[in-house]
């Protein structure tokens, strides 16, 4: 099966990575960033984290699930995030694939998203100002994960047992699910800590058979007020 892509779209995709790659790339190489793809940089540290940032362009041509407000809007929305260098193909990681994130702004917080336009010196100035919103505002979110194992080491199995979602430092968004389950599991190998990693082991098997649920089923779980997740937990 072929995927569709429509022209406008690719078209201006084409013109986001030209203005990346003019504007925007070489002050992250000289910063220090390795460049994944025309629009996805990797920073390896010492201390197993790998910061990642990358950009993203959402066209009016295609429909957003997520962002309906910006229909018939062409934006740009940019995002911080880590992964961990003992993961399988971490050189190759980009943002979408990384469990914790968070959404790069101009004013330090919110789902910011830049506007892009057919005047290419406007779009100029918006990268200009991707750059001083990612030099203002990214080092506090990559500094909150200078100390690893910290915050992972201090996740339960417990903590995500009854939860959609948690906040690490009390801050971002860490959705629960198979590879979210899965991380924790690969950390708390990676720490040595067999107990938990065993634990969220079985979360991650529990959320891989959700997933597999067909509408049917899902409509009788939720029919029967099914809501906690249940497994063998040693803490209880």
């Amino acid at each position: 099966m072929i995927n569709y892509v429509n022209p406008q779209s690719r078209r201006k995709e084409l013109e986001l990575h030209n203005l990346v790659k003019e504007y925007f790339a070489p002050k992250m190489i000289e910063a220090g960033w390795e460049v994944v793809t025309g629009l996805d940089f990797i920073k390896i540290k010492d201390n197993h984290i790998v910061n990642v940032f990358g950009f993203q362009g959402n066209w009016k041509e295609e429909e957003d699930f997520y962002n309906p407000h910006l229909l018939n809007k062409d934006t740009i929305c940019c995002e911080t995030a880590i992964h961990f260098d003992f993961l399988p193909d971490f050189e190759k990681i980009r943002y979408p694939f990384c469990e914790v994130r968070n959404r790069l702004s101009p004013l330090g917080e919110g789902n910011y998203h830049w506007g892009f336009s057919s005047n290419e010196d406007k779009n100029i100035e918006m990268i200009d100002s991707i750059w001083t919103a990612f030099e203002n505002h990214s080092p506090k979110f990559y500094k909150d994960f200078e100390n690893f194992p910290y915050p992972f080491d201090q996740i339960k199995p417990e903590d995500i047992e009854k939860s959609v979602f948690i906040k690490i430092l009390n801050k971002y968004h860490f959705y629960i699910y198979s590879g979210s389950a899965k991380l924790l599991k690969d950390i708390n190998q990676f720490i040595g800590n067999k107990l938990y990693a065993d634990c969220f082991l079985e979360i991650e098997k529990i959320y891989e058979e959700m997933a597999e649920l067909n509408e049917e089923d899902i409509a009788i779980w939720q029919s029967e007020g099914y809501n906690e997740i249940e497994f063998e937990n040693p803490f209880l």
